[in-house]
């Protein structure tokens, strides 16, 4: 893994992503039923709150870069969602 890291601007205070609520944590869809899950990134003030997200079957379930779902076919998918900076965000 490689990660870069930037000093901010001198003086700007940063304050680091620290945990992720997500609702619902589980969900049973029918076929092209959809959802929008709900995250929030504490602390409410984190400098930097970007979200990617990623389906571990997007050809089950499908998952756009605001957190709406769709099942596509049957089966099962996790959802994971990840710091924009590519790093796994806490619970």
């Amino acid at each position: 893994m490689q990660l870069r890291l930037t000093d901010p601007e001198p003086g700007t205070p940063t304050v680091d992503v620290t945990g992720i609520t997500l609702e619902p944590t589980s969900q049973t869809l029918s076929v092209n039923e959809t959802l929008a899950l709900k995250a929030t990134v504490a602390p409410v003030d984190a400098t930097d709150k970007g979200i990617n997200w990623s389906s571990s079957a997007p050809d089950i379930v499908s998952v756009d870069t605001k957190g709406n779902l769709k099942a596509l076919k049957a089966g099962t998918a996790t959802i994971t969602r990840l710091h924009k900076h590519g790093y796994l965000l806490p619970h």
